[in-house]
């Protein structure tokens, strides 16, 4: 088990998450031969203060498969950092994932469909891109035309999702060995 340096995590979640890579205090990832195979990321709640820890981003190497990966990072985390509870999102569009119940996070709710933006081969989270911080962003912004609108006449196409996945863990959850 190792925790990886913000340079290692950055450049491993650019390559091999599809929203890239995320703000994290504590890192967590495992390595074969020297080289990070797999890493899952934890901060605090970005939007829900009544957890301890955000799970902000879990991610496997392409073509790569390492049995149990996930099961021993959260064990790790959780015996070093004795969290309260942790919650995370699964995006719906990926599959019903069950790693987390598997190992003792339980799920709360599907929340309804959202969307992402693209353009240039990158995806964009919505969230960075409302109308009032278009202008500072976009090659062309017009002011009368909607978010929506100045995003497609920058080229940005709409994506749709299919929701996402709320889960927590709380210390009363078992989580496997």
């Amino acid at each position: 088990m190792v925790e990886p340096t913000y340079k290692e995590c950055k450049e491993f979640l650019d390559n091999y998450h599809f929203q890239g890579n995320v703000t994290s205090k504590v890192r967590v990832g495992l390595k074969y031969k020297d080289e990070l195979v797999a890493l899952t990321v934890f901060s605090k709640p970005r939007y829900n203060p009544e957890y301890d820890w955000e799970i902000g981003r879990y991610a496997i190497k392409a073509n790569c498969n390492v049995c149990g990966n996930f099961s021993k990072m959260i064990q790790y985390f959780i015996e070093k950092y004795n969290p309260k509870s942790i919650l995370t999102y699964h995006d719906l569009l990926f599959g019903n994932n069950s790693v987390y119940e598997k190992n003792g996070f339980t799920k709360l709710v599907d929340s309804d469909c959202g969307f992402y933006w693209y353009r240039d081969n990158k995806i964009y989270n919505r969230r960075g891109w409302w109308k009032g911080i278009q202008s500072k962003k976009l090659e062309k912004f017009d002011p009368a035309l909607s978010a929506h609108d100045n995003m497609r006449a920058n080229s940005y196409v709409k994506i749709f999702e299919l929701g996402q996945g709320k889960y927590e863990w709380q210390p009363s959850s078992a989580v496997p060995a």
